[in-house]
């Protein structure tokens, strides 16, 4: 079944996105990893399946689906698309390279309270947003709330409801309940009253007492208040109370107030810690309101760690975790302009901390550590005649958020292993680059590369003020950049400006010694005879490229 939804999904896709592999499947849908083609970025994509897609409003699901698309906010995963894919119901979240609580609670069944409120209480400021714009999530669970660099994210907001109104009653006829008994309200449960965000704070409450417990509520008798640990504070206990009232009258009205609750258990040990400080130091009351700006800003924004990669199983010779964390960092070091932290101190770093990278978090850590602002890291996943490798490009100091994933594959026994990687730093560094008609611009300045396809957007538009800015901001970086030049003095041209300001820029586009493309040259021939009223040499230069380029607009 999940073959035949992959390939489905595929081919009426297929000018949108690539998958790669399953990633999972719940009782709803199926779990895909994919290439969005239009973005260059590692999303999930996930595939209603077909037996219960057969039994939606396929236009009251989208219409729903578009509700949680509106939500935007810091802990609520966002939604990208969605839409029907041949018969094939489907919608594109963010791939996230953390792990869900759940996956937290397998390996560690009790958080500390702190942890626990603290994840507790993130959820419930995005539930209580999403309540206020008319959303219910209905299947709060540990599954729905992904960790990412210690913060919680919830996922797939909105799609039980876009279920449930889109089937009605006839979503019982395949089997498949919408929401998770051991995390349901009893009104949900029961299906015989309306169901608001009281319902979502009842399972929030559920899960948070697993987080305490390692189990959900039991309802054998015991009373709530016995099952949880000796630990918990007072004011937890008030707080889940309030959530699991199974009268919905006696419950948290909102989730805001579940979160106001559960405030004071939040403010643990580091706080009282901050607070002796205060009274212990004559600038105190200063250094606690400097401290967070203080050490966010030794952060370099502009210095790049790479971290070795994490690989699962064993990688073909050559592309293992640390051969393709070298081979990145020659990739990288290519661009002059861009600050890298010495691979051997990366190496001492990582020696430091047991010699591995196992996690996104541990890299992150090592960033910190060397004082880098971003991070460049991978996972490789060996496959059976290649090599997957899903990049990222993180800042550091907004908790790793990962400003853009790339994901290529690589074949086992590549022979041009270098340029594959150099293709992919610069897809990770280049965010916002366009195809360049005459190749690769010959510079190797990142700003001044960023400069130039500024220039070239602003050119696309016929915005020659602000291309201009672009190809001189890029002259201005690398004086020899020979693209730059031939396109400002093009530019110029075409604003009215006189020979005398674009002839200069012109010949420094063809004395460059890194050259033009042929077709770049004649046109900066061209534009160099026309300075010197040369003006049959100018025509020759351009019927040469019309030659070779009937559409060249340049040209004509």
């Amino acid at each position: 079944m999940a073959n035949d939804l992959r390939a489905r999904l595929q081919a009426a896709l297929a000018d949108r996105y690539t998958i790669e592999r399953e990633l999972g499947r719940g009782g709803m849908a199926i779990v895909f990893l994919a290439h969005d083609l239009r973005h260059g970025r590692v999303v999930a994509l996930k595939g209603l399946r077909p037996e219960l897609a057969a039994t939606l409003g396929t236009d009251r699901f989208l219409r729903e689906i578009r509700l949680a698309a509106g939500l935007a906010h810091p802990h609520i995963l966002p939604l990208h698309d969605s839409g029907d894919a041949d018969g094939c119901l489907y919608y594109v979240m963010p791939y996230v390279a953390g792990e869900s609580l759940r996956d937290r609670l397998e390996r560690e069944p009790r958080l500390t309270v702190a942890e626990a409120v603290g994840i507790a209480r993130e959820v419930a400021d995005a539930l209580d947003y999403a309540h206020r714009h008319g959303v219910v999530h209905r299947d709060i669970k540990p599954e729905n709330i992904l960790l990412q660099e210690g913060h919680a994210v919830v996922a797939d907001f909105g799609i039980a409801r876009a279920i449930s109104a889109a089937a009605g009653s006839r979503v019982t006829e395949v089997g498949i309940a919408v929401g998770t008994p051991d995390y349901m309200s009893p009104e949900q449960a029961s299906a015989d009253q309306a169901v608001d965000g009281r319902s979502d704070v009842y399972s929030l409450g559920c899960v948070l007492h697993e987080m305490l417990t390692g189990h959900p509520p039991r309802h054998n008798g015991t009373a709530m208040e016995d099952q949880l640990p000796a630990r918990t504070p007072p004011e937890v206990r008030a707080a889940l109370a309030g959530a699991l009232a199974t009268d919905t009258a006696a419950r948290f009205a909102t989730a805001g107030a579940l979160a106001a609750a559960l405030a004071p258990a939040g403010r643990g040990r580091p706080r009282h810690w901050a607070a002796t400080l205060v009274g212990a130091a004559v600038v105190g009351a200063v250094l606690v309101v400097a401290l967070p700006g203080l050490f966010r800003a030794r952060l370099d924004p502009k210095l790049y760690l790479v971290a070795p990669f994490a690989v699962t199983g064993a990688a073909p010779p050559g592309l293992g975790g640390d051969e393709s964390e070298v081979a990145l960092y020659d990739a990288v070091s290519r661009w002059k302009d861009v600050r890298l932290v010495d691979r051997l101190h990366v190496r001492d770093l990582v020696a430091r901390r047991g010699g591995t990278i196992a996690r996104l978090a541990d890299a992150l850590d090592i960033a910190r550590s060397a004082g880098a602002g971003r991070l460049l890291w991978a996972e490789v996943v060996p496959r059976r005649d290649s090599v997957e490798i899903t990049a990222g490009v993180y800042d550091v100091r907004r908790r790793g958020a990962a400003l853009r994933t790339r994901m290529v594959r690589v074949p086992a026994s590549p022979a041009d292993l270098d340029a594959r990687f150099r293709e992919l730093a610069d897809s990770l560094l280049l965010a916002g680059v366009g195809s360049h008609a005459s190749g690769t611009p010959r510079t190797d300045r990142l700003e001044a590369l960023l400069a130039y396809d500024s220039g070239q957007i602003a050119l696309g538009a016929w915005d020659l003020s602000r291309a201009a800015d672009g190809f001189r901001h890029a002259v201005a970086v690398d004086a020899d950049f020979p693209d730059a030049n031939f396109w400002l003095a093009q530019v110029l041209v075409w604003s009215g400006a006189s020979a005398e300001d674009w002839n200069p820029v012109a010949v420094r586009a063809l004395t460059s010694p890194r050259g033009l493309a042929p077709r770049d040259h004649r046109l900066a021939e061209a534009l160099v005879a026309m300075a010197g009223g040369r003006f049959p040499a100018a025509c020759d230069s351009y019927r040469e490229v019309l030659r070779r380029d009937p559409l060249s607009f340049a040209a004509r």
